[in-house]
């Protein structure tokens, strides 16, 4: 295509969390959107996403409609009950993407609470080497790893922009 901003596709973000996205989608597949993301806030609630997946994707039906990304919002740096669900629901989409045929997992990527940013970045560091998310070796084992990797070899993902990627 000769004109990049030609390819860029309009989209809006559905909510998955309470299981009603690929419903959703049916209901705008026809109002103009070129590209939906499910997202979910702070927790997947057990839902099984490889049939989400397979479920939104049916829902779009051979609409030229795309589902590029996947949303997870909360705060997955810290440990409480919710927390760890964020962090899980992070590693589920991470996992189950190629399933909607999505390939960027984007969202938060949180702080350690009342205390400044800065204080966040060695648990943001600890937790996973490239990314509290999705070290390399998580990208690797997913059956269609698609997502883009960074010019010093670490995986792109969604971040928080608040929250720099951290250095070599």
């Amino acid at each position: 295509m000769s004109n990049p901003a030609k390819s860029i596709r309009i989209g809006t973000m559905v909510s998955a969390t309470k299981g009603g996205a690929a419903q959703r989608m049916a209901e705008i597949a026809d109002f103009g959107f070129e590209s939906f993301e499910p997202f979910f806030w702070q927790s997947t609630n057990g839902q099984n996403l490889a049939d989400l997946g397979k479920r939104c994707r049916e829902a779009i039906g051979d609409r030229d409609v795309t589902i590029s990304t996947l949303g997870m919002f909360g705060n997955p740096l810290e440990e409480t009950d919710i927390d760890l669900q964020t962090l899980q629901g992070w590693k589920d989409c991470i996992d189950n993407a190629h399933h909607f045929g999505a390939t960027c997992v984007a969202g938060f990527t949180g702080r350690i609470r009342n205390r400044p940013l800065t204080d966040s970045l060695p648990r943001y560091r600890k937790s996973g080497g490239s990314s509290p998310l999705a070290p390399p070796t998580r990208a690797s084992r997913s059956p269609s790893r698609t997502a883009p990797w960074t010019a010093t070899g670490r995986q792109a993902i969604g971040t928080s922009p608040t929250i720099p990627m951290p250095g070599k």
